[in-house]
């Protein structure tokens, strides 16, 4: 069940602000690649073709930009 207190919500609200920035501050074919997989739903060989790259390349775009946004994630969560 989810919480609705006004300390909840400001949580969610500031962690979606720090995925946000993370997301933002990825290099533009790593963000290219996280949206395409995590948000609009391709596979990784369709992502090679829209981005003209290797199907391992675009797998370590991936990689290097969830790791990256997981990291934001847990920082905050830290903190």
């Amino acid at each position: 069940m989810e919480s609705r207190t006004p300390e909840a919500l400001l949580a969610n609200t500031q962690l979606q602000e720090v995925i946000e920035q993370a997301f933002q501050a990825l290099p533009s074919m790593q963000r290219a690649a996280i949206s395409v997989v995590d948000m609009e739903g391709y596979k990784i060989d369709e992502v090679s073709n829209i981005l003209a790259i290797s199907s391992s390349n675009a797998r370590m775009l991936l990689h290097h930009a969830r790791v990256a946004v997981h990291d934001a994630i847990e920082q905050y969560q830290d903190n």
